[in-house]
C-alpha cells in the first residue's frame, strides 16, 4: 500500500509541474556570535558546545537515517537495535534520551509515553542542517520548551534557491543489501516571486520518502559451551515498510514578517526481531506507527530592536503493538496507544546594541488513550516561561535565563489534579582573551530537570504515580580555537570541554515489595564526568581539491552513585562507553569524491553490575563511500557507493541485538 501512494504521488508531480535545476541552502537563521570551522564543528558557537553539521556534510557521510550522522558527533551514544527498522535512541553525556529535545523546523517533536523519539523515523536526504548544543540554543526567540532540556538537537529541511528556475525538484533512488530500497524526492515551486526588498513571495513545498527492507542480513551466535558453541543464523522479523510525506508552504510578506506552515504524515510497519538468546533466535512481535502533525510558524520584526514569534502545533501519533505467542487469556498479545498533543508558543525579543532580553511562554496539553482494560486516560498541560538576556561586548558573552515550569497531571473520571512547580535558572559564559584571536574560553552552569512520562507513572503493575522528577546539575568549562593560514588556505579548529552533570532522584525500576513486583522509583543517583576533543581541518588546494578531516574522542565516567553499600557503586551505567572517538577524511577532487570513517567505541556494561558476564566487547566500525557528480547547465546527478562495516566485525550495541556485517549500498541522486 506504501509503495502505491507513493508512486502516484511521484506520479502526480511530474505530470503537473515542470522540472527545472535546483540548489540546495540552509535556511536563514538569527545572527549569533559564531567562529567558522571545517566540517563536524563548522560554525561552531563559542559560547555554548555546539557541533553542526550542514547539507554538504551530511552528504559525505554514509548516512540513511538521522541517528547515523549524529554517532559523528562527540558524546553521543545510539542505542540502536539494529538493521534500517531497528529503534534507534540518543543518550548525551549520561542523560537518558529523555533529557535530550529534538526539534524539527524550530518545534520539538514529543512523546508523552514513553519521552523517547525514534530517529530511525527521520530521512536524512531532506534534512538540511543538524546541530547539537550542550544545554541549550544560543538563540533567545525559541520556545520555552528549547530551554527545558540537558541538550538541544535541532534539525532543518533545506531551503531552495530560486535564483535561476521557479520550479526545483531532488529525486533519490538507494538500494542496498538485504533487499533494501529507498526512494526520495522534493519539489519546491514558487507561486509568486519577489521583485524587490518590499514585495511578498511565496513557495510552496511536497517532499516523500519511502523505505523498505527485509533486513534478514547474517551474524553468529555465540553459545559460549564446549560443544556447538557457535551457529551462522539470519536476522529474522527484522522488516520495515516506513511512508513519510510532508508538505506546506513559505510565505515572506511586504514587511518581511514570515509565515511558514508544514503538514507531515509517517506510517509504518516493522517487525521486532527480538534478542538472540540460547537457541531462541525468532520472533513474531510486530509493531505499526502512524503519526501526523501540522505546525504554522510566524515571526515579524516590528522594528530593528523588537521582533515577535508565534507557532502552533497539532499531533497526533498511534502506536499498535502485537505479539502473537504472548500467553494470556486471549492467547496473544494485542495493545494500541493514542497520543495527542496540543501546543502554542508566544516569544518576544528585544535587542539593542550589546544586549537582548526575550520573553517566552509555551502552553501545551497532552493526552494519552489505550484500548488496555483499567487504563487511566492520563492528561497534561504544561505551562513553560521563560526570561532570557543575552550580553556581548568586545572580549565577553553572557547569557543566562530563568525558566518557570508547571505542570498539572490528571486521570479521566478523577477531579484530582497533581500540580508541580519549578524554577530552574541557566548561566552561559565566554570570554576572548585577544581580539585578533579566534579564541575562546567558556563556562556555563544549568539545573533542570525532568518529568516523569506517563509509563514511568501510569505503567501496569510498575507504574508509580508518587514519583518525583528527575533532578539535573550541568556544568561544562573548555575552550574553542580556529585559525585560518591564508597562503596556504588551510582552516584549522579545536574543541576541549571538560563537563560534570550529577543526575538525582534518577528513576528507576527496582523491586518494591518482593524480587516478582518491581515499581518505578526515585532512588537512582548518576555523577557524569568527562572530556571531549574535537579537531578538524580543512585544506583548499584551489577551486577544485580540498581535503577534509575531523577527529573526535570523549572521555566519560558515568557511575552509579546511589548507595555506597551497593554491589553497583561507581560502576558505570549501562551502555555508556568510558572511550569512543570518530575520524573521518575526505578528498574532493573535481566531480569525483572518496571518504572514510571509522568509529570506535569501548567496551560496555548491559546491567548496572561492571561484571564479565555483563560485558559488551569493544568495537571499531569502518565505512568507505565513493562519489562523483555528472554536471550540466540544467542538471546534476551524483552517483555514490557505501561500504558499511568494511571489515565485516560483529558487534553489538545493545545487548543480543547484532548489527549487520559488512554491506553494501547504491545511490543515485537527481538535482533537476
Amino acid at each position: 500500500m506504501h509503495k502505491q501512494l507513493f508512486y502516484l504521488l511521484t506520479l502526480f508531480i511530474f505530470s503537473s509541474y515542470p522540472i527545472y535545476s535546483q540548489e540546495d541552502t540552509i535556511k536563514q537563521q538569527l545572527k549569533e556570535v559564531e567562529v567558522s570551522a571545517p566540517y563536524q564543528n563548522s560554525n561552531t558557537i563559542a559560547i555554548t558546545p555546539t557541533q553542526q553539521l550542514n547539507a554538504q556534510q551530511l552528504s559525505s557521510l554514509p548516512a540513511l537515517q538521522l541517528s547515523d550522522a549524529l554517532k559523528y558527533f562527540s558524546g553521543v551514544v545510539i542505542k540502536d537495535y539494529g538493521g534500517i527498522g531497528g529503534l534507534k535512541t540518543v543518550s548525551i553525556r549520561g542523560f537518558g534520551s529523555q533529557h535530550t529535545a529534538i526539534t524539527y523546523e524550530g518545534v520539538a517533536l514529543s512523546d508523552i509515553q514513553t519521552g523517547q523519539i525514534d530517529l530511525s523515523r527521520i530521512a536524512i536526504q531532506n534534512i538540511g542542517g543538524v546541530s547539537l548544543s550542550h544545554s541549550q540554543s544560543t538563540q533567545l526567540l525559541v520556545p520555552a520548551r528549547q530551554f527545558a532540556s540537558a541538550n538541544v538537537i535541532e534539525i532543518e529541511t533545506k531551503s531552495p534557491d530560486f535564483t535561476k528556475k521557479r520550479a526545483l525538484l531532488d529525486f533519490t533512488f538507494l538500494t542496498g543489501s538485504y533487499s533494501l530500497f529507498d526512494q526520495n524526492f522534493s519539489l519546491n515551486y514558487l507561486i509568486k516571486k519577489k521583485k524587490n526588498e518590499r514585495d511578498s513571495e511565496l513557495y510552496a513545498f511536497v517532499r516523500a520518502n519511502y523505505t523498505q527492507c527485509e533486513g534478514d542480513y547474517p551474524y553468529t551466535l555465540y553459545y559460549g559451551g564446549l560443544n556447538d558453541s557457535t551457529s551462522v543464523h539470519k536476522r529474522n522479523n527484522s522488516d520495515i515498510q516506513a511512508l513519510l510525506a510532508e508538505s506546506g508552504f513559505v510565505a515572506t510578506f511586504k514587511d518581511s514578517s514570515q509565515l511558514n506552515f508544514l503538514f507531515s504524515y509517517y506510517d509504518s510497519e516493522r517487525g521486532l526481531p527480538g534478542a538472540t538468546i540460547f537457541y531462541n533466535v525468532n520472533s513474531n512481535e510486530r509493531l505499526w506507527n502512524q503519526n501526523l502533525f501540522g505546525q504554522l510558524n510566524y515571526q515579524k520584526s516590528f522594528t530593528k530592536s523588537l521582533a515577535y514569534r508565534t507557532l502552533a502545533k497539532f499531533d497526533y501519533a498511534y502506536t499498535h503493538y502485537v505479539d502473537p505467542d504472548f500467553l494470556n487469556s486471549q492467547r496473544y498479545l494485542s495493545n494500541t496507544y493514542i497520543q495527542r498533543e496540543y501546543y502554542v508558543a508566544n516569544m518576544l525579543q528585544f535587542h539593542k546594541k550589546h544586549f537582548s532580553v526575550a520573553l517566552t511562554n509555551d502552553l501545551i496539553y497532552n493526552n494519552l488513550s489505550s484500548t488496555l482494560s483499567n487504563f487511566v486516560f492520563p492528561s497534561r498541560i504544561s505551562i513553560l516561561t521563560v526570561l532570557a538576556g543575552k550580553y556581548h561586548q568586545k572580549h565577553i558573552q553572557v547569557q543566562t535565563n530563568l525558566l518557570y515550569s508547571c505542570y498539572i497531571d490528571g486521570k479521566e473520571n478523577n477531579k484530582e489534579f497533581k500540580q508541580l512547580h519549578r524554577l530552574s535558572p541557566a548561566l552561559n559564559l565566554s570570554y576572548q582573551p585577544f581580539l585578533q584571536t579566534q579564541f575562546f574560553l567558556r563556562a556555563l552552569y544549568k539545573n533542570i530537570f525532568r518529568m516523569p512520562t506517563f509509563n514511568d507513572l501510569y505503567y501496569r503493575d510498575v507504574g508509580n504515580m508518587n514519583l518525583s522528577p528527575e533532578k539535573v546539575d550541568q556544568f561544562n568549562v573548555g575552550f574553542l580555537y580556529s585559525h585560518r593560514f591564508r597562503p596556504s588556505n588551510i582552516t584549522i579548529s579545536l574543541t576541549g570541554d571538560y563537563f560534570y552533570n550529577f543526575i538525582y532522584d534518577k528513576i528507576v525500576a527496582i523491586p518494591n515489595k518482593n524480587l516478582f513486583i518491581w515499581s518505578m522509583l526515585n532512588f537512582g543517583k548518576v555523577r557524569a564526568t568527562g572530556t571531549e576533543i574535537n579537531f578538524s581541518f580543512l585544506w583548499k588546494l584551489n577551486s577544485k581539491i580540498e581535503i577534509e578531516n575531523i577527529a573526535n574522542y570523549s572521555l566519560e565516567y558515568a557511575v552509579d552513585i546511589t548507595d555506597k553499600n551497593s554491589k553497583t557503586y561507581l560502576h558505570q551505567i549501562p551502555y555508556v562507553p568510558l572511550h569512543s572517538g570518530n575520524f573521518h577524511l575526505l578528498l574532493r577532487a573535481y566531480n569525483f569524491s572518496i571518504s572514510g570513517n571509522l568509529l570506535f567505541v569501548g567496551e560496555r556494561y548491559n546491567l548496572a553490575q561492571n561484571i564479565v558476564e555483563n560485558r559488551l566487547a569493544p568495537y571499531i566500525d569502518g565505512n568507505l563511500t565513493f562519489g562523483y557528480t555528472f554536471l550540466t547547465p540544467n542538471y546534476s546527478v551524483l552517483l555514490k557507493a557505501e561500504i558499511l562495516n568494511v571489515a565485516n566485525v560483529q558487534y553489538e550495541i545493545i545487548k543480543n541485538y547484532p548489527m549487520p556485517g559488512r554491506n553494501f549500498r547504491l545511490k543515485i541522486e537527481f538535482h533537476l
